[in-house]
């Protein structure tokens, strides 16, 4: 959109509806999310709608409230720098997102991908535009992925940021654009496998990922003479409950997302845990012992995730050749592996049919090994299944 003006301290200041939106999000723990019900005028541009096109259908999710119903097309009414309907006027380019959460690396990466899809086909560059998050999360464990891979330049706005920094200011921007619903992404399909390999997008969106982060130095498509050019890393990705809901790790009573929404929470419960992990995780150390045919030197490194930094997650994404772990969130890690990386998905407990994590490894090129398999699972056949990954890997490649 073109020379719209937007209204946020109609919604930001109102502290009932924000009460009200935080309180339902609560109640019914994350399932009703931390949006804001934004109402016709929210957004107002000096344009027609293009009525045989502007359908419900064409703005899934959040798009229907934000843009579908909350915008008003007003070609009277003047938006320029001069004009007296703008308060404040935005030149360079601002998109603006609902997040699917804030503390689900496989939901998150929805929005990351999106966002990185959006800008691609707006033809936006990275240090010029702005992201603003208007829903009502904390920053989250994720946020260095906002701030220093898309954040380069103009620093991204939680609501609260929007709010303290336009006050009830009517605020006009040159280019703004709404940001791809999340549950939309195409990285994350998971009704079928997909036919299509090696996909450039998923991969330019890996480096680009990497390299935000400052870790396209570990990620390096050569192995550093350093290394032992034989060494091997297995990951085994743990699927164990973390104590604490998120949302009592992350809240701040400087924001919306205010500590007292949340202090009726329990312990988090999570299912599709590996019920004789113990066991596994024994056979699959075994593998540091054992010869192989292409000379391969063994890592077995046992992770829960939930235990370290997401800096310290990806440091050791980038370092695992064969990663292994029960379907879930966590393999979303998958996606920053050696390029000659093998992702050994374990379906337990009814989840073979969801294939994200399938048609991500085919679409970076990888190679993928997904056994149902029963739970408890089969520790002897598991360490035998990963010992063929590790001989069919080239370790001339990287």
């Amino acid at each position: 959109m073109k020379n719209v003006v937007v209204d946020f301290g109609k919604y930001y200041l109102d502290e009932a509806l924000m009460g009200t939106v935080m309180s339902k999000y609560a109640e019914t723990k994350h399932r009703d999310e931390a949006y804001v019900h934004w109402t016709p005028g929210f957004i107002r541009g000096n344009c027609k709608k293009k009525e045989e096109k502007w359908e419900k259908k064409a703005f899934p999710g959040w798009g229907e409230d934000m843009v579908y119903r909350g915008f008003m097309a007003d070609p009277t009414v003047d938006i320029s720098p001069s004009s007296p309907v703008c308060d404040v006027w935005e030149d360079h380019p601002v998109i603006m997102i609902q997040r699917d959460t804030f503390a689900n690396f496989f939901h998150d990466s929805e929005d990351f991908f999106n966002l990185f899809l959006a800008l691609l086909i707006l033809k936006w560059e990275i240090g010029d535009s702005q992201v603003f998050l208007v829903d009502l999360y904390p920053k989250g464990p994720f946020w260095a992925v906002w701030e220093k891979v898309f954040g380069k330049g103009r620093p991204p706005l939680l609501a609260w940021d929007i709010r303290e920094k336009y006050g009830d200011k009517k605020v006009c921007f040159k280019n703004i654009a709404m940001g791809i619903y999340g549950p939309a992404a195409t990285i994350t399909l998971a009704g079928f496998n997909t036919p299509c390999s090696h996909g450039a997008v998923v991969r330019a969106y890996s480096d680009v990922f990497l390299r935000g982060l400052n870790l396209h130095s570990a990620a390096l498509r050569a192995t550093p003479a350093s290394q032992d050019p034989k060494k091997v890393v297995v990951t085994w990705m743990a699927r164990r409950p973390s104590v604490n809901w998120p949302e009592k790790n992350f809240c701040d009573d400087s924001t919306f997302f205010k500590c007292h929404y949340f202090q009726r929470l329990g312990v988090r419960q999570l299912q599709r845990q590996v019920k004789n992990e113990a066991e596994v995780t024994a056979k699959l150390k075994e593998l540091e012992r054992e010869t192989y045919r292409n000379g391969a030197v063994v890592e077995v490194r046992i992770q829960d995730y939930n235990l370290l930094t997401f800096e310290q997650q990806l440091a050791n994404d980038v370092e695992t050749d064969i990663m292994v772990g029960p379907h879930g969130a966590g393999l979303q890690h998958s996606l920053y592996m050696r390029d000659r990386g093998v992702l050994i998905e374990l379906f337990i407990d009814g989840t073979s049919g969801r294939r994200h994590f399938h048609n991500m490894a085919k679409w970076h090129g990888r190679k993928y090994i997904g056994p149902t398999t029963p739970n408890p699972v089969k520790a002897e056949q598991l360490k035998n299944d990963v010992k063929g990954a590790i001989e069919g890997l080239d370790l001339s490649a990287y």
